[in-house]
């Protein structure tokens, strides 16, 4: 697929979890971690001034355990501003925070999730070798929230399943629904009917 998936058009799909990636070297893995790059570089391009910080395989129709996840450099080189993990794995967490989130499949809406400030997790590089070799990977804060969300679309998982509070992207957060009772999102009547 040569676009980045969206709900709710794609949902199917979406949902959709991810299998463990047993040969990166494979075409369908090569193809699809060119294919995210390269959408996420695109997205970057038509979107100035923002970043794309992470996409998942499965935003892309592969449902493979890839994700991309933007690096803390300040190289605008794709081969360093990019990190590539195979088959990653959530640990553990400790502490939460509210994140306040957006995604590139749902478009114009954002919202406030709860996420760890702490996450541990692993996984493998392009050869299959664990990292980190020792213990595990942390990440706290803006990172965790990410890496967590990224996680949550390998398991057929959307932001607004779980989110707190959602609003239309750019306008004052307030709450125009709540998980789990009803989702509200654009196109839906009391989506709009709330933002009047």
């Amino acid at each position: 697929m040569n676009r980045i998936l969206t709900y709710p058009e794609d949902n199917k799909l979406l949902r959709r979890k991810a299998k463990r990636v047993t040969n990166p070297q494979s075409t369908e893995a090569v193809i699809a971690v060119q294919t995210m790059v390269a959408l996420a570089e695109q997205w970057e391009r038509d979107n100035p001034g923002q970043k794309a910080e992470g996409l998942a395989a499965t935003q892309i129709g592969v449902p493979l355990r890839i994700i991309l996840m933007r690096n803390a450099t300040d190289d605008p080189s794709p081969e360093h501003k990019w990190m590539v993990m195979y088959n990653p794995v959530y640990v553990k967490s400790e502490g939460m925070q509210d994140s306040e989130e957006a995604c590139l499949s749902v478009p114009g809406v954002s919202g406030l999730t709860l996420r760890p400030e702490k996450s541990e997790f692993h996984f493998y590089d392009h050869n299959l070798r664990r990292h980190p070799e020792v213990g595990e990977y942390v990440a706290t804060g803006f990172t965790s929230a990410a890496l967590c969300h990224e996680l949550d679309h390998l398991n057929g998982v959307l932001f607004i399943d779980s989110a707190v509070k959602l609003w239309r992207t750019g306008s004052k957060p307030s709450e125009i629904g709540t998980a789990r009772a009803s989702i509200l999102l654009p196109g839906d009547p009391e989506f709009e009917a709330a933002l009047a």
